[in-house]
């Protein structure tokens, strides 16, 4: 009856979710036990949107945290475990030998999270290798002031912003250690399209209105507008213009520029491919797992693969963007990403 999972587990603190699935209205109070002693109660409480969204649980109060009042001593032998569990029942238990201590940077981390291209699967994966509170997602929704505040401490930041809003806040980009992840162009920009209109499907949805204004009146003018042709994606492609560019047009590219154009050309991209310079790592959605390998590398953590996937579409496919004819629609939108995900691409074969 009860489902559960732990996210994080380092010397630091502990965190997941769990619920009663036939009680999912009733969050259960988790004991956090050491070699079978008691150190502490935490609620299943929190609020995990992912949770919600994947339909796991109605209202996603289901999550839970744990800070250790001392990080705990890994130089422990024998059958030093830390367990969560409920009365009577034991969920999950795992012995100090398998805990690392979490990474404590030197320099401030920025993963640009490009849309619909497995960032918030990577976000989720990757927080758990640093320290309680070390970790912040989705900060473009911050003000401007909380973004740089966070960006100026050696901790780990992700967000959906371009060098270009960096810049705008004042930020040494010399200072960082900057990831990122690309896609193949035309896959990116069909699960972008469909993400952003399933926004808009239902409009008086909690879903929408979780969505900052800009992106709902995009969701609104794409759920009326034809993308499952390449007339229709054609007409779509030459009627775009201001705020919807930064949506769509080679928005790969546009991640990596200095300051913001109207329209991507071949200088912006020249300026995107010195750009990557500045990273620390690249990798692509389509090799997913060996990325997630390499920054567990650099940054001193065992490499465990990660077998769930997270913010995946939830509506129909709107075309099929191996057809020529819809390649052939979509190809303004998309030609200097796919110059800029050749060359990355080359550079992981070589």
């Amino acid at each position: 009856l009860l489902l559960h999972h732990v996210d994080v587990l380092n010397d630091e603190y502990i965190s997941g979710w769990a619920f009663n699935r036939l009680l999912p209205g009733n969050p259960l109070q988790m004991s956090i036990r050491i070699n079978g002693r008691n150190i502490g109660t935490t609620s299943c409480s929190r609020q995990r949107e992912d949770e919600r969204q994947s339909g796991m649980h109605s209202t996603g109060l289901c999550g839970f945290e744990y800070r250790f009042d001392e990080p705990l001593d890994l130089t422990s032998t024998g059958q030093f475990r830390v367990t969560t569990s409920f009365p009577g029942i034991e969920l999950h238990s795992i012995p100090v030998s398998e805990i690392q201590a979490a990474a404590n940077p030197s320099r401030p981390i920025f993963f640009m999270h490009i849309p619909k291209t497995a960032g918030t699967s990577f976000n989720n994966h990757v927080h758990g290798w640093f320290g309680y509170g070390k970790w912040h997602s989705h900060i473009e929704v911050l003000s401007q002031e909380t973004q740089r505040n966070l960006l100026s401490e050696p901790q780990y930041v992700a967000g959906h912003l371009p060098f270009f809003r960096l810049l705008e806040l004042g930020i040494d980009l010399e200072q960082f250690d900057f990831h990122t992840i690309l896609r193949e162009p035309y896959r990116q920009i069909h699960s972008h399209l469909a993400w952003i209109r399933g926004v808009g499907l239902d409009s008086g949805s909690p879903f929408f209105h979780a969505h900052p204004p800009a992106v709902q009146e995009l969701a609104l003018v794409l759920r009326s507008q034809d993308l499952s042709t390449s007339n229709g994606l054609t007409r779509f492609v030459d009627q775009i213009e201001g705020f919807q560019c930064d949506f769509f047009d080679n928005i790969q590219s546009r991640y990596l520029l200095d300051a913001r154009p109207d329209r991507v050309g071949e200088d912006d991209l020249a300026l995107a491919l010195e750009n990557l310079s500045r990273f620390s790592t690249i990798g692509v959605t389509e090799r997913y797992q060996q990325y997630v390998a390499r920054c567990a590398k650099f940054y001193g953590r065992r490499h465990l693969p990660q077998k769930t996937r997270h913010n995946p579409s939830r509506v129909d496919p709107l075309f099929d963007y191996r057809d020529e004819s819809i390649r052939s629609a979509l190809y303004p939108l998309v030609r200097y990403d796919q110059a800029l995900y050749a060359k990355v691409v080359e550079s992981l074969t070589n």
